[in-house]
């Protein structure tokens, strides 16, 4: 708080870092200078004051620096101005949402915020396969492989969103299976039904019969077994 000469005019000689200022009596309205980034405002007049005019003075804020991907809504600096923060697409913003060109051309709050890079989360490969990706951030996108004598079940691609999530489940891979052999004619196999690829399957006949062909067939990655079904003939 400081007094001004009781002759209104200019009175920028009494702003050297004057919050609030008041002059004397007056019928005339003090003539006040803005100058340094001074906002000036009159309070109230001479009658309200006491017989003093009152003003209050506030400085500009400085400009924000900010790089990218952080974003500033626009490049006001004057007082009581807000400034909105947001990040690029692709990143999450971390911190305040905005801050406000305070009293004495400070900004609050003063902390900056960051943007942090969106990420989906690690996950393995499926059993029996596996999973290609170059990133596991936002926009990027993994494969999967299931290996020859396995079947894929479910997407073969996933999308990493702008929520942090993969866009589809981990697939499953089943193996792969040769179609179950029917029944041999006086013999007998030692499993029946679908057979994974690489097992392999024993036939034999009964007492008194004679098996002609091969007495074990192996299921190929082709889904056919190595040899025909065998016959058992009698002796």
């Amino acid at each position: 708080f400081v007094s001004c000469p009781s002759t209104p005019g200019d009175l920028s000689r009494c702003f050297s870092n004057v919050v609030q200022l008041s002059g004397q009596n007056s019928s005339l309205q003090p003539g006040i200078s803005s100058y340094h980034g001074f906002i000036i405002r009159f309070e109230s007049d001479s009658t309200v004051n006491q017989g003093r005019w009152a003003a209050v003075t506030s400085f500009d804020c400085g400009l924000l620096s900010v790089l990218p991907p952080l974003v500033l809504s626009s490049s006001d600096v004057q007082f009581r101005s807000t400034v909105g923060f947001t990040c690029l697409e692709g990143f999450r913003l971390e911190g305040p949402q905005f801050t406000i060109c305070g009293w004495k051309g400070r900004w609050v709050p003063s902390e900056l915020p960051v943007c942090t890079l969106i990420t989906c989360p690690k996950e393995y490969p499926p059993a029996g396969g596996n999973a290609k990706a170059e990133e596991i951030s936002f926009g990027y996108m993994r494969e999967f492989f299931c290996r020859p004598d396995f079947q894929l079940v479910g997407r073969k691609f996933s999308h990493c969103n702008i929520s942090g999530q993969w866009t589809d489940k981990v697939p499953v891979c089943e193996a792969q299976k040769c179609p179950g052999l029917h029944d041999v004619l006086n013999g007998r196999l030692n499993m029946t039904g679908p057979v994974k690829v690489g097992k392999s399957v024993l036939i034999t006949c009964d007492e008194g019969y004679l098996l002609a062909g091969h007495d074990v067939l192996t299921c190929l990655t082709d889904l056919q077994f190595d040899f025909p079904l065998p016959v058992c003939l009698g002796k």
